[in-house]
């Protein structure tokens, strides 16, 4: 995230987008976002057990409040397919957090919300193992791609597109 944040976050993608971390296992990442500022910061985790300790990691680092320039953040305890989405423009966060048909079910799922609501959609995509999906959906077109490290660090930023 902090590489993200150090190549693509402009100040119009942060002041009109709402970050989602689908994935969000404990918040890290959540509380990383909420430094910059965001409409809105909001994790979705499946497990129970992460959401809550996301939920406590966030109540700590809200009630120190330092660096916080987004002061909505929230970790909610959904499935990514059936998770809701803020009616805002998206930057849609993923580092590995499913694969297979999940992964296509959530690019389907958020291809449908650009296309009636007519928000932009990025996804940052970390570690990207289910690239093919986002290659292959035809609605995604990759922006920009970055080598960190490996290719198990590498990322890359797709814009949403009606085709």
């Amino acid at each position: 995230m902090r590489h993200i944040s150090k190549n693509a976050l402009t100040e119009t993608i942060t002041a009109d987008y709402s970050f989602v971390d689908l994935g969000c296992g404990k918040g890290r990442t959540l509380m990383i976002a909420a430094q910059f500022p965001f409409q809105e910061v909001i994790g979705g985790e499946s497990s129970p057990l992460h959401c809550q300790v996301a939920a406590d990691n966030i109540e700590r680092y809200s009630s120190i409040g330092k660096d916080m320039r987004c002061k909505s953040l929230l970790a909610v305890c959904a499935n990514a397919t059936e998770f809701d989405l803020p009616h805002a423009n998206l930057l849609i966060y993923k580092y590995r957090p499913f694969l297979g048909p999940v992964f296509k079910e959530v690019l389907d799922k958020l291809y449908r919300f650009h296309v009636v609501t007519g928000h932009q959609v990025l996804v940052a995509y970390s570690c990207p193992v289910e690239q093919d999906y986002l290659e292959q959906h035809g609605g995604f077109v990759k922006s920009k791609e970055y080598q960190v490290i490996s290719t198990d660090y590498s990322w890359n930023l797709w814009e949403c597109r009606i085709y």
